[in-house]
């Protein structure tokens, strides 16, 4: 069975969080929950709700439909996976430009946050934040063999086989152009949710 992988992009969402429990913990739940937001427990659902506010603007950005529509003659509806795992990798390689924080330092008070608080997520973010901390996902997506191998991860959820690690030459060989569509969206989505 395949497993939802249609938001993958954990750093820029964290990274879009207030700098509170609840706001990390709801702004991550919401790669991981579905339906309506009352169904969730209070302190996740204001971060719920600015993931999914997020996940509108970038779906219609152009930039990131430029960046998407170059993946898409080879990798179809994967296109917009691929591009998140592509932003958290661009986000992490220039994670200086728009925090003061330094890449580590960030990833592991993330890790703290959420180690400490595991008893008030949903099941599966538990299962998913503990493999993450353990092989340091977050810190990893600024290498292309980082996002070589979450790319890997993904494909072997997938029911019809694609391997979307194969999309990686294609940011090498566009990576001007990625970067540029990269840089022009984030400094509108920070505005978005008041961080810009």
């Amino acid at each position: 069975m395949e497993e939802s992988v249609t938001e993958v992009n954990h750093l820029a969402h964290l990274f879009l969080a207030d700098d509170t429990v609840d706001s990390i913990l709801g702004n991550l739940s919401g790669d991981f929950v579905r339906g309506r937001i009352d169904k969730q427990p209070e302190h996740l659902r204001e971060g719920i709700v600015r993931h999914r506010k997020v996940d509108a603007f970038t779906d219609s950005h152009p930039a990131v439909i430029a960046s998407k529509r170059r993946l898409y003659p080879q990798f179809g509806h994967y296109a917009p996976v691929i591009v998140d795992i592509f932003y958290d990798h661009l986000l992490a390689r220039s994670f200086h430009h728009y925090r003061d924080e330094t890449l580590d330092d960030f990833t592991e008070r993330m890790y703290r946050i959420l180690g400490e608080n595991r008893g008030r997520m949903p099941e599966v973010m538990r299962r998913v934040t503990q493999r993450m901390a353990a092989e340091n996902w977050l810190t990893s997506y600024a290498t292309l063999e980082g996002i070589t191998l979450a790319l890997t991860h993904i494909s072997r959820r997938l029911s019809r086989p694609c391997a979307l690690e194969t999309s990686v030459p294609l940011l090498q060989k566009h990576f001007s152009e990625f970067d540029g569509e990269f840089h022009a969206f984030f400094p509108e989505v920070m505005a978005l949710v008041g961080k810009g």
